[in-house]
């Protein structure tokens, strides 16, 4: 919509949002070099060490061409970041030569100078232009040089101590968004774990999903709990008055428990017992355990627990409300 009236062309909505796009931005520059210089914005004497001429190796472009994500949308060249991963040790020289002699001239291609702009809807009345948010899509080759010389910059600018002339607030603060990215980093990390139940949890919400029964045996993947009751092999759990003497073991990549409803009982030694057992056999026991459960699981059992639902699977059909 622009000024009341409704538009459905293509055309007629791209020049909309191309111009609600381009209203987010400043026009281009035309301060020149020598005008920059003249205006003293900068010391005219430079007093910093001079940094020595960027070398790009094949060795370290082949490194991030390896490490690039497949999944990623190409930009306006269509070169495929899954192409240039699958292709990298032939892709590498090639691109050595590319980004040294844009290095040395000074001259960018033109298909790293554009973008593929999409529209991706934020909130509000999708008719709305300014509901919009613009995602630009470059060339990966590009992505791939900037990473070059960035790395380069500031290896060269730590090793000869550039960040000395630096303000001692502009020093802060680049080391504060170093912080507050590894700070992040880890919260991301917390935030995934904690989203996950611990396995204990899913043990005590199965057996009083299925009220208690009188045996229980079921594997979970490790990848959907925390896996709180690791080291431990035979233990008592207790649920709603009714004592457990539980069997775990870890099978990658899975966890099994094996449950028998029996009176409480000092089962230190049998835990110890099975954990030595464990380590003299190397843990080759649990790995065929856990091939066997993947082979041979056949059914399935959603358990509800406080932070989600959690699948636990069994070799043998149980009965949900046995008792005995």
């Amino acid at each position: 919509m622009k000024e009341g009236k409704l538009f459905t062309e293509p055309a007629d909505k791209a020049n909309i949002l191309n111009a609600q796009f381009q209203s987010a931005f400043s026009e281009k520059s035309t301060f020149t070099k020598d005008q920059f210089i003249s205006s003293k914005r900068m010391k005219t004497k430079n007093t910093s060490p001079t940094m020595k001429n960027i070398t790009i190796t094949t060795e370290g472009i082949d490194k991030l061409l390896k490490n690039l994500n497949p999944n990623k949308s190409p930009g306006p060249d269509g070169i495929s970041p899954r192409i240039l991963k699958e292709l990298h040790s032939e892709t590498a020289p090639l691109q050595q030569l590319l980004f040294s002699k844009s290095l040395d001239t000074g001259v960018v291609p033109n298909d790293w100078r554009s973008a593929n702009v999409s529209p991706v809807y934020k909130k509000g009345q999708k008719y709305i232009a300014s509901n919009y948010r613009p995602i630009s899509l470059t060339s990966i080759c590009c992505k791939v040089r900037v990473r070059v010389l960035d790395s380069s910059i500031l290896v060269s600018s730590l090793c000869r101590r550039y960040f000395c002339s630096l303000q001692k607030t502009q020093f802060d603060i680049l080391m504060l968004n170093g912080i507050n990215a590894g700070i992040r980093n880890l919260i991301l990390v917390i935030n995934k774990r904690s989203t996950k139940p611990k396995s204990s949890d899913v043990l005590t919400c199965h057996l009083r999903q299925r009220n208690t029964p009188y045996w229980t045996s079921f594997v979970i993947y490790k990848r959907d709990v925390i896996n709180d009751k690791f080291g431990k092999s035979h233990f008592n759990w207790c649920v709603d008055g009714a004592n457990y003497h539980v069997l775990r073991t870890g099978c990658y990549p899975f966890i099994k428990f094996h449950c028998t409803k029996r009176p409480y009982q000092d089962l230190y030694s049998e835990d110890q017992f099975f954990t030595v057992l464990k380590i003299i056999n190397l843990g080759v026991p649990t790995l065929t355990y856990g091939f066997a459960s993947w082979m041979f699981r056949r059914f399935e059992e959603d358990v509800k627990t406080p932070k989600g639902i959690v699948k636990v699977y069994f070799m043998n059909k149980e009965d949900p409300y046995s008792v005995s």
